[in-house]
């Protein structure tokens, strides 16, 4: 290699930090400045590069420019008053989650804002890198679950995620979270597979408080297919469905409406199923704060 070619390669660097130290610096001078009003909105902060220029702008260090993608976020975060802007601060926490999946201020900003502004699978896959990135975190495995079962109404797959996240999960915080999953797998649209899945996690935890609480999702589980039963012996006798369980009585050998162990009880659904009464998060539509609507 010639001097010339050394000297520039060797001096590469270093203009690149520079530049991205420069950069920094002025995003930085931002946010301390929003932190003390919040200021009209600056074109400047438009402008979102690649996630691969970001990087060669902080000198080709991939953490320092998640940290520069995160710093804009909070700077925009404080502006998520269109759709543009809401859209240019997902595109920000994408960047910073692929610059450095294990950024956690990231994944934390994204979880808080970008699912109730209607990015929830921009934010799933920001939690997805960040659960892969951080083995140990159970909070973004937990972030997903709960986008999966309240954002996108998927009781099943979301209790499945719970449970993963259960695993990674301290003694102290296991039990409730797998206490959560069987309910959320009780409400899924399967309850022999739901009824399934309890009996297993019954069989890994054969005594204490989350015990009691598998065998009472059992038994609700048991009440729901025992209705479903009487419901089928209703339709095949009258034709039709029947519009509320106590119609069930009588049909199928059944002599009374199951007890809820958790007293949440049985309803029929618009499509006349016999089903347990949802949660309230899916009995009815978030209700985001009037900033965020």
């Amino acid at each position: 290699m010639s001097l010339w070619a050394w000297n520039r390669w060797s001096l590469l660097g270093p203009l690149l930090a520079l530049a991205g130290g420069l950069l920094f610096l002025s995003t930085t001078s931002q946010l301390q400045q929003t932190e003390r009003a919040v200021k009209p909105w600056d074109p400047d902060l438009s402008v979102v590069l690649p996630a691969p220029v970001a990087a060669v702008m902080a000198g080709g260090d991939p953490y320092l420019a998640a940290n520069m993608q995160v710093i804009r976020g909070l700077v925009v975060s404080t502006h998520l008053d269109s759709p543009e802007q809401k859209a240019l601060f997902a595109r920000l926490l994408t960047n910073a989650s692929e610059l450095n999946p294990a950024h956690e201020d990231g994944y934390y900003l994204a979880q808080a804002l970008l699912p109730w502004n209607g990015y929830v699978e921009e934010n799933q896959a920001i939690q997805a890198a960040a659960g892969e990135a951080r083995p140990w975190d159970w909070l973004p495995v937990f972030f997903q679950a709960f986008n999966r079962y309240y954002f996108l109404k998927e009781p099943g797959p979301a209790s499945d995620i719970l449970r993963q996240a259960a695993e990674r999960a301290s003694p102290k915080n296991r039990p409730a979270l797998l206490a959560n999953a069987a309910r959320w797998r009780a409400a899924g649209r399967d309850p022999q597979q739901a009824l399934r899945v309890i009996r297993a996690m019954l069989a890994a935890h054969p005594s204490g408080p989350l015990n009691r609480e598998l065998q009472a999702r059992e038994t609700q589980l048991q009440g729901l297919l025992r209705l479903r039963e009487a419901a089928a012996a209703y339709r095949q006798q009258r034709g039709g469905s029947p519009s509320s369980v106590a119609d069930l009585v009588g049909h199928a050998g059944l002599e009374r409406v199951p007890r809820d162990p958790f007293g949440e009880g049985y309803v029929i659904n618009e499509a006349g199923r016999v089903v347990v009464t949802p949660p309230k998060p899916l009995r009815q539509k978030p209700q985001l704060p009037a900033q965020m609507r």
